[in-house]
């Protein structure tokens, strides 16, 4: 495609890296023999208290890393197809940012799911895992 920068190349890149391997990681992470790691996957004190937390923590990233690929995947390639110069550099500038806000509440929401399993734990009920 000629006409595209390389800042709008290396932004369209990232805006599709960083979802897939958001959802790649989350995915291998909440199947159901995956155990707490120190190399891939959110690590936090609530997150690392059980292997039932660790995996409900990422089975919830999971559920919300699917709309990151449609929604910003899909939108990084229409303004590639459709937008030019300036104004696509500043596009997939502006979805790379909504790409990290959403993973920022992509974490936020699977903390909670983790936090919520240590609670049942506590309480010494069952989780289903």
């Amino acid at each position: 495609m000629t006409g595209v920068s390389v800042t709008a190349w290396v932004m369209f890149g990232l805006n599709i890296v960083t979802p897939v391997s958001v959802a790649v990681t989350s995915l291998v992470q909440s199947r159901p023999k995956a155990k707490p790691t120190h190399w891939a996957g959110i690590r936090v004190a609530a997150t690392m208290r059980s292997p039932a937390a660790w995996r409900v923590a990422h089975r919830a990233a999971f559920r919300w890393s699917r709309f990151d690929l449609i929604g910003v995947c899909g939108a990084a390639l229409i303004c590639l197809l459709l937008l030019r110069a300036r104004w696509l550099v500043l596009a997939e500038c502006v979805l790379y940012a909504c790409c990290l806000v959403s993973l920022a509440l992509n974490t936020w929401h699977a903390v909670k799911a983790a936090e919520a399993v240590g609670s049942l734990d506590a309480a010494g009920r069952s989780c289903r895992n």
